[in-house]
């Protein structure tokens, strides 16, 4: 008779406790000027939602390769988010925290639960303009 093993992976937890903070989650569109209209394109963010959140901050070593070829600063994950799992957060939304905009990198569905979100994010600045490019 055959033996079963159990391989069944260990459920990966977070405690509700955990999650002390509030961030706001921004979508951005971005209109472009008529043929006829003088300046830049115009930026507008509308609110998707305010969730709890974990973050954590990421220490930068280095933004050199191991060939030496130096890496965009505007890629570098700087904090990272862990929320209850949304399918309409993605990599084209934004995070507001305490007046700084983060740009979301990466969302990784943890062990693709449909649980919990890791958020990779980039520290892009103040809730301005020239903070969200």
């Amino acid at each position: 008779m055959a033996k079963c093993i159990d391989i069944t992976p260990k459920k990966k937890t977070i405690c509700i406790g955990a999650l002390r903070n509030k961030i706001d989650i921004y979508t951005r569109a971005i209109t472009t000027p008529g043929a006829n209209a003088i300046g830049d394109h115009a930026e507008n963010y509308t609110l998707l939602k305010t969730v709890w959140a974990n973050i954590q901050t990421v220490e930068i070593r280095t933004l050199q390769t191991m060939d030496g070829v130096a890496l965009d600063e505007e890629l570098v994950v700087t904090h990272v988010f862990i929320v209850r799992y949304q399918s309409t957060i993605d990599t084209e939304k934004y995070i507001v925290f305490k007046g700084n905009n983060y740009k979301i990198l990466k969302a990784e569905n943890i062990d693709e639960a449909d649980e919990w979100l890791r958020l990779k994010a980039n520290l892009r600045g103040t809730f301005t303009k020239a903070g969200a490019q």
